[in-house]
């Protein structure tokens, strides 16, 4: 493979080349800003390298009037590129008044899992930066989340059938708008990211700098930081607990886990096995709701907890987690 000088294209082929990138497709999610712009002509100079197809989808989530226009620029862009364009068009009606963002990322994640099955995609491309992954760790710190939550966003990840990629997590924003204009390449820059009503804009706009500013110091690349230590933390519980998890039986109906001949657990332990044991079962659950559960191994009470359609016994030392179950 040809040496690569760009350091910024290094650090992206170098990420592919670890992930052992195959001739199946690559979808990437394009919003023509600054970091998905910087990516897709980045990832467009590795698929010569790697040989792999690469399809881009937008979504217009039909909060603006130009943002139409913009689609159908983005659309002409890409396809000058030689590149499929996957476009979906939602209108204002479609979202509830309440959390706009949050119906946002859900219904484009829906748009991508359904083309990357369609597509038989080996991977999701998308373009979060530094900056992102110190927005996600703060905001989770303020939410009072557990240590195990402050991980922030992974570098390579499953969404259940579906693998993502996020080679830029590491690389600030600043180093992505200079190798673009460096390019001549100009972002489209979407005004909903200024807009105070939605927190990622005031946490850009408001609490990063005044932080800042407070601190007397940059405070976005010691929260990576932060996020980087916690995912150490996990990597190490998750080897530590593979022991624990050795106890698992599993059917069409339930998966049972019996910790009995592992206890007492100090409760450190405890929390991060049973943490990533829910996490491998695709259980998410509030921190008020592990305390329970916690509470129940330690003190061998049983208990059951409603998780959409899965029933979770906590019953002496054991969790039973009950497939398609519904509560009556």
């Amino acid at each position: 493979m040809l040496k690569v000088k760009d350091p910024l294209l290094k650090t992206v082929k170098d990420f592919l080349k670890s992930k052992n990138v195959s001739s199946q497709p690559i979808l990437m999610g394009y919003s023509g800003g600054c970091d998905s712009k910087a990516l897709l002509y980045l990832i467009l100079e590795c698929s010569l390298l790697f040989k792999f197809p690469l399809y881009v989808a937008h979504i217009d989530h039909g909060w603006r009037e130009e943002s139409a226009k913009q689609a159908k620029v983005l659309q002409k862009e890409v396809e000058k590129l030689g590149v499929h364009f996957y476009l979906k068009v939602l209108h204002f009606e479609d979202f509830e008044k309440k959390n706009l963002e949050q119906q946002g990322r859900e219904k484009r994640l829906q748009f991508f899992k359904e083309l990357y099955q369609k597509l038989d995609c080996q991977a999701l491309l998308l373009a979060h930066h530094a900056e992102d992954q110190a927005e996600v760790v703060l905001k989770r710190i303020c939410e009072g989340a557990h240590l195990t939550s402050l991980r922030g966003m992974q570098l390579d990840m499953r969404l259940k059938e579906m693998r993502i990629w996020r080679p830029l997590l590491p690389v600030s924003k600043k180093t992505l708008r200079s190798w673009l204009e460096k390019r001549a390449l100009v972002p489209i820059e979407d005004p909903t990211n200024e807009n105070s009503q939605f927190l990622r804009a005031r946490m850009r706009k408001e609490i990063f700098p005044e932080l800042s500013r407070l601190f007397g110091k940059e405070i976005a690349g010691n929260l990576c930081k932060l996020g980087r230590q916690a995912q150490e933390i996990d990597n190490y519980f998750y080897q530590k607990n593979l022991i624990l998890f050795a106890t698992q039986k599993e059917d069409d109906s339930k998966v049972e886990w019996d910790l009995n001949p592992f206890l007492p657990l100090d409760k450190v332990e405890l929390y991060y096995a049973v943490k990533q044991w829910l996490r491998v079962q695709k259980v998410t659950l509030s921190s008020s709701l592990m305390d329970i559960i916690i509470e129940c191994v330690v003190k061998n009470k049983t208990k059951e907890l409603l998780y959409k359609k899965k029933l979770l016994k906590i019953d002496l030392g054991r969790l039973v987690l009950i497939k398609n179950s519904i509560k009556k």
